[in-house]
C-alpha cells in the first residue's frame, strides 16, 4: 500500500548519516504526514539531520498541551524534541540553539528540554534553564522534582552551582 511504501521510504532515509539537499526534498512531502513524520523521528540515528531539518521548519512550532472539553489537559509528544534528546550529547549546541527559546504549555516538551540538558555538558546545559524554569513557574513541571533535582546535580558536579541555584529558586 501506499502509506507503508512511504513508511519504509522514511526509515530508509532516516538512517542515512549524511543528509543531502536533494534527500530532504525527496522526503520532505511523505513528512506532512502525521504518522510518517512521527516514525521518520523515531528513526532518525544521526545528528547530522539537525540543521537540514532545521532550515526546513521542522523545529518551529512544538507541540502544545491540548485543553479537552470539560476540562482536562493532554500532553502530546512531539517527535522532534524526542530526536533532540538522543542528540544531545552528539551535538548540544545545535539541540540548544532549538531548544533553548521554546515556552510551551507542553509537558511532554518541557520534560524532553530537561532530559537534553541532563544529556549533554553543563556548559550547554545552562542555556536550557530559562526553558525549563518557565515550565516550573508555570506549574507545568510540579511533579518533576525529582527530575530537577537531577539536572541540579549534573549541573553542581560540573561547577555550575549558581546555574543549578537558578534552577531551583523558589
Amino acid at each position: 500500500t501506499p502509506f507503508f511504501d512511504a513508511l519504509h521510504k522514511a526509515h530508509s532515509v532516516a538512517t542515512i548519516d549524511e543528509p543531502s539537499v536533494e534527500v530532504m526534498s525527496d522526503i520532505e512531502p511523505l513528512l506532512a504526514d502525521t504518522p510518517i513524520c512521527d516514525y521518520f523521528f523515531h528513526s532518525l540515528v544521526s545528528p547530522k539531520w539537525i540543521g537540514l531539518l532545521k532550515s526546513h521548519g521542522f523545529f518551529d512550532s512544538p507541540k502544545r498541551a491540548l485543553h479537552i472539553a470539560g476540562g482536562g489537559v493532554r500532553f502530546t509528544n512531539w517527535p522532534q524534541s524526542k530526536y533532540l534528546v538522543r542528540m544531545a550529547s552528539y551535538a548540544p549546541v545545535d539541540v540548544v540553539d532549538i531548544l533553548a527559546p521554546i515556552r510551551t504549555d507542553n509537558w511532554s516538551v518541557l520534560r524532553d528540554i530537561m532530559d537534553a540538558a541532563k544529556g549533554m555538558p553543563a556548559k550547554h546545559s545552562v542555556k536550557l534553564i530559562p526553558a525549563i524554569r518557565y515550565g516550573i513557574d508555570q506549574e507545568i513541571m510540579s511533579h518533576d522534582l525529582k527530575e530537577v533535582a537531577e539536572l541540579c546535580s549534573h549541573l553542581v558536579e560540573d561547577g555550575k552551582v549558581v546555574d543549578a541555584l537558578k534552577l531551583i529558586r523558589f
